[in-house]
């Protein structure tokens, strides 16, 4: 095995020439790559960017080498220590999960990042995924699914994109003050020159919300949410 470190510096990461770059801070990790498995390994890794930071271990498998030796093709297992999301359009504050896991194909030429499962941890909740992330001549294409058993309404609305439906996120803030939602379901898609479009599908029960118009506050609300 050859053994060593990596270590980046800030700048940006570019998917494809009509994909808008990602920021990075700085990234470091080891390393440990065995050539009979065609395998990397990073240990330690941290990551520090604009959107997200993040902590943990991964296994890269090349795949597809080019007669140059570079792979066209690599096969990423990642597990997450922690991780905390903190861009503005998406959260309306940092929010961190304990752990997490990502099983991902990403295909270098065009940039197509296929995620076969993912999830995210917090005590007892799980938020799981999968979908397909591309970037393409006219922009990033996105295609995410996600999905939860169960998580309080607070826990949801930190979560929610304040980018598809500015606004919205605030006004669910300023009504919901308690509940918990189950059988979440929820998509995010976005195509190159269009507005991102968020679906969130969900039942929830126990539910404390102010309806407004001087009308009083509702207790342990229960019932089925759809927005799109």
């Amino acid at each position: 095995p050859v053994e060593g470190t990596l270590a980046v510096g800030a700048g940006l990461l570019r998917a494809g020439p009509g994909a808008a770059p990602i920021a990075l801070r700085a990234l470091s990790a080891g390393l440990t790559y065995t050539p009979e498995a065609q395998r990397l390994r990073l240990e330690q890794i941290a990551l520090e960017s604009p959107a997200l930071s993040l902590g943990g271990s991964a296994q890269i498998y090349l795949r597809d080498l080019a007669q140059s030796g570079a792979p066209q093709t690599l096969l990423v297992q990642l597990a997450l220590d922690w991780l905390e999301l903190r861009e503005a359009g998406l959260v309306a504050a940092p929010v961190r999960f304990e752990g997490g896991a990502l099983d991902a194909r990403i295909r270098l030429d065009p940039f197509t990042a296929t995620i076969g499962q993912a999830a995210l941890f917090e005590g007892e909740t799980a938020l799981r995924g999968a979908g397909e992330v591309a970037a393409g001549p006219g922009g990033w294409q996105v295609a995410l699914d996600g999905h939860a058993d169960t998580l309080s309404a607070p826990r949801l609305l930190a979560l929610w994109p304040e980018g598809p439906r500015p606004g919205l996120r605030a006004l669910l803030s300023a009504r919901i003050t308690g509940g918990e939602i189950t059988r979440l379901q929820a998509a995010l898609r976005r195509a190159p020159g269009a507005p991102a479009r968020f679906s969130v599908m969900h039942r929830f029960e126990g539910a404390r919300f102010a309806p407004g118009l001087g009308l009083p506050e509702i207790a342990q609300g229960a019932g089925y949410a759809v927005f799109d």
